[in-house]
C-alpha cells in the first residue's frame, strides 16, 4: 500500500541543497594550498594550509583577510622551489595586504603540534611596486620572519617572534617604515640590515634576542632623529634584554638612535649595550642621545593595542631569555639609576662591555654577522640548514680596542626626556592681541586591557626577577654535547612555572632536560599596571 503522504520532489531538493551549503561553510574556510602563483587579486580567510611556495607575481595582489591563519607545511616544501627547497615560503613580488584588528589578528606559524623555530623559510617581499602593509599580524617559527629587499613595506602593530635566525632581515636599498611593533626572541637578530638598507623604526619593542639590531655595509636605519628636516623620527623605540648586544654596529656609518628608552639612563650601561666605534674604531657610532626618560609611556602604547582584546593565550606575545649555564649560579639583577645621577656618568665609557650571567658568553659563541653563522648556530642547525650566502665582510670575533675620544658621550637633558625646543618669548604690548587659549583635546581613553591573558615579559611593571634556577643534569654515561637549548616557559600569577616546551636544541634528551629543568624555576610574581598576570619567557640553556 502507497504511503498516503509524499514529501514533494522540490522540497527533497531543497533540503539537499541546503546540507550541501551547510558543508560548504563548515569547511570551506580551511584549504590546502599545494604551491600557487599569483596573477591577479587572490583574497585569503579563514585558515590557509600551505604545502609549498605561493609565489605573489608582478602582478598579483594578496589580501588577507583579519583573523586569517596561514599555516606552513613544517620542513615541506612539495615543489622543492624557492630560497630553500625544503621549507615553504610566500614569495611577494607583487602586492600583500594583510590587515588585522586588534581582536582579529592575521598568524603567519608553522603547522607542526609542537612548532620550533625555522619550522618554514618565511615570507619575503621582493617588489618594485609600492602599497604592501602588514598590520596587527603574527609571523613565528620561520627560519627569517620578513625579508624585505628593494621594496618599502609599512609594518605596524604586529608581533614577529621565535624564529630561527632573525625577525627581520632588511636589504639592497630597501625603505621600508616599522611603527609599533613588538620584536622579541629570534635566534640571532631582532633586525638585519645590510646592502644600503635604511629602514625607519618607531614606537617598536626590540627586546630578548641574541642580539637586537645589527647594521652591515652602507645601511642606515633611522631610530630617532630629532632635528627637523626629511629624516625627522620621534624615535621611542624600546630596545632592551638582548642577550648579546642590544645594537651592533658593523658597518662604518654614523647611526641615529635618538629618543628611545634603553631600560636604563646611565651612559655607560647604554654604551655597554652597543658595539660601536667605542669598541672598534672602523665601525661607526651609535647617537643614542638624548635618551627617552620614560619607558612606561612607550611600553604602554604598544600593551594597549596588542592586548586590548581578549584573544587566546596562545595569541599572546612572548617573552625574555635567560641564560642558564649546567651548573646553577645566581641571577644578577640590573638596577636602573636614576636621572640625576646620570650627570655625572655622561663621560666616555671606560667600562669595558662585559656579560652578566643572563648574556652568551662570547668565547664560546663568537659574534659573527648572519651571512656566517656555521660556527655559532653549528650545534643547534638542523640537518637540512642551509646558511645563507656571504655578501657583507665577516664581523669575526670581537676584539678589545681602546674607546674613541668622542663615543656615546655628549650630555643628556635633565629627567632623560626629549628637549622641548626653545620659546620665542616675545614682549606683550598694548596693541597685543591675546587670543583665548584653545580648550585642551582630550586624549583617547586607554584600550580596556585583558589581564587574564598571558603577557610577554618585556610589559611587566618591574624586571623578570628569577627566585629560584635549576641547571640540567647530563647522565654520566652519556656524551656530553654543546650547544643550547631555548625554552619557552608560561609562569603562573604565583611565579610558578605552569609549562615548559623547547623551540630549538641539540636533540630530543638534551630538550627534554632542559624542559625538566625548566619546570622546577620559580619567578617573582609578575605584574602589569599593579595586577598578578601570567607571563611568558625564554629560559637558556647552554651546554
Amino acid at each position: 500500500m502507497k504511503n498516503s503522504y509524499m514529501y514533494p520532489k522540490f522540497l527533497i531538493q531543497a533540503i539537499l541543497i541546503l546540507s550541501l551549503l551547510l558543508s560548504y561553510t563548515l569547511f570551506a574556510q580551511t584549504r590546502t594550498i599545494d604551491g600557487q602563483t599569483i596573477n591577479q587579486t587572490v583574497s585569503w580567510s579563514g585558515e590557509i594550509r600551505i604545502t609549498a611556495d605561493v609565489v605573489v607575481a608582478p602582478s598579483g595582489i594578496l589580501i588577507i583577510e583579519q583573523g586569517t591563519k596561514i599555516v606552513f607545511e613544517a620542513h615541506t616544501d612539495n615543489k622543492k622551489s624557492g630560497e630553500d627547497p625544503t621549507r615553504c615560503e610566500l614569495i611577494v613580488k607583487g602586492v600583500l595586504l594583510a590587515k588585522g584588528t586588534a581582536n582579529n589578528k592575521i598568524v603567519f606559524t608553522s603547522s607542526a603540534q609542537s612548532p620550533r623555530m625555522g619550522d618554514w623559510y618565511g615570507i619575503q617581499i621582493a617588489s618594485s611596486r609600492q602599497g604592501s602593509e602588514i598590520e596587527y599580524a603574527i609571523v613565528e617559527y620561520a627560519y627569517d620572519g620578513i625579508t624585505i629587499k628593494k621594496s618599502n613595506p609599512q609594518i605596524t602593530n604586529s608581533q614577529i617572534r621565535y624564529n630561527y635566525n632573525s625577525g627581520l632581515t632588511i636589504e639592497i636599498k630597501a625603505n621600508p617604515k616599522l611603527i609599533a611593533n613588538v620584536i622579541s626572541e629570534n635566534g640571532y637578530a631582532g633586525i638585519v640590515c645590510r646592502l644600503n638598507a635604511n629602514p625607519f623604526l618607531s614606537e617598536n619593542m626590540i627586546a630578548l634576542n641574541q642580539i637586537g639590531i645589527i647594521v652591515f655595509g652602507k645601511s642606515r636605519p633611522n631610530l630617532g632623529s630629532l632635528e627637523k628636516g626629511a629624516d625627522y623620527n620621534i624615535g621611542q623605540n624600546t630596545i632592551i634584554n638582548n642577550v648579546e648586544y642590544d645594537f651592533h654596529n658593523h658597518s662604518s656609518e654614523p647611526i641615529m638612535a635618538e629618543n628611545n628608552s634603553w631600560g636604563t639612563t646611565t651612559t655607560n650601561e647604554i654604551n655597554n649595550q652597543i658595539y660601536d666605534s667605542i669598541d672598534e674604531s672602523k665601525y661607526g657610532i651609535v647617537d643614542f642621545q638624548p635618551v627617552l626618560g620614560s619607558q612606561r609611556n612607550a611600553v604602554n602604547r604598544i600593551l594597549g593595542n596588542l592586548y586590548a582584546s581578549s584573544e587566546p593565550a596562545a595569541s599572546s606575545s612572548s617573552g625574555s631569555t635567560t641564560q642558564v649555564q649546567t651548573q646553577s649560579e645566581p641571577i644578577a639583577q640590573n638596577t636602573d639609576t636614576s636621572p640625576q645621577e646620570m650627570a655625572a656618568n655622561t663621560g666616555p665609557a671606560t667600562n669595558r662591555r662585559t656579560n652578566n650571567t643572563n648574556t652568551i658568553n662570547p668565547t664560546s659563541l663568537p659574534l659573527k654577522p648572519v651571512e656566517d653563522q656555521s660556527t655559532a648556530l653549528a650545534s643547534t642547525t638542523p640537518a637540512n640548514q642551509q646558511n645563507p650566502t656571504s655578501e657583507e665582510e665577516s664581523a669575526g670575533n670581537k676584539t678589545a680596542s681602546q674607546p674613541a675620544e668622542n663615543g656615546n658621550a655628549s650630555a643628556t637633558p635633565a629627567g632623560g626626556d626629549t628637549p622641548l625646543p626653545a620659546s620665542n618669548d616675545k614682549k606683550i604690548t598694548e596693541n597685543t592681541v591675546v587670543s583665548k587659549p584653545e580648550e585642551k583635546v582630550k586624549e583617547p581613553a586607554e584600550p580596556e586591557i585583558n589581564y587574564d591573558q598571558i603577557f610577554f615579559d618585556g610589559f611587566l611593571d618591574e624586571k623578570k626577577e628569577i627566585v629560584k634556577q635549576v641547571a640540567p643534569v647530563v647522565s654520566g654515561s652519556r656524551s656530553v654535547m654543546h650547544g643550547q637549548v631555548y625554552v619557552r616557559v608560561i609562569v603562573d600569577k604565583n611565579g610558578r612555572v605552569e609549562n615548559a616546551k623547547a623551540l630549538r636544541g641539540i636533540n630530543e634528551h638534551y630538550d627534554k632536560i632542559s624542559e625538566e629543568a625548566a619546570k622546577k624555576f620559580v619567578f617573582k610574581p609578575g605584574k602589569i599596571n599593579g595586577r598578578s598576570v601570567k607571563f611568558q619567557t625564554l629560559l637558556l640553556f647552554k651546554f
